[in-house]
């Protein structure tokens, strides 16, 4: 299930390339939720009619990622043959 639904859980992850340096990294992750979190943010989005759901966190998203790539190859060629039929 976790192979199946990873597109879901991930929705519209923002990423960066293999190697980005570790504080780089950090630095995105706290900005993204203080974007968030930010009330300002939140009060512009609202007055534009979006509705702003809180982001999982970058290892979320990662912890996500991981344990679908360690999903057995057999799961892996079942979902490919049910998603191109």
């Amino acid at each position: 299930m976790q192979a199946a639904f990873a597109p879901q859980a991930l929705g519209r992850p923002l990423v960066a390339p293999p190697g980005v340096p570790a504080g780089r990294v950090a630095a995105l992750r706290t900005a993204l939720a203080d974007t968030f979190a930010d009330p300002e943010f939140l009060a512009a989005s609202n007055q534009m009619g979006l509705i702003v759901n809180a982001p999982r966190t970058g290892a979320e998203l990662q912890d996500v990622i991981t344990r679908t790539y360690q999903s057995p190859s057999r799961v892996i060629e079942r979902l490919q043959k049910l998603n191109n039929p």
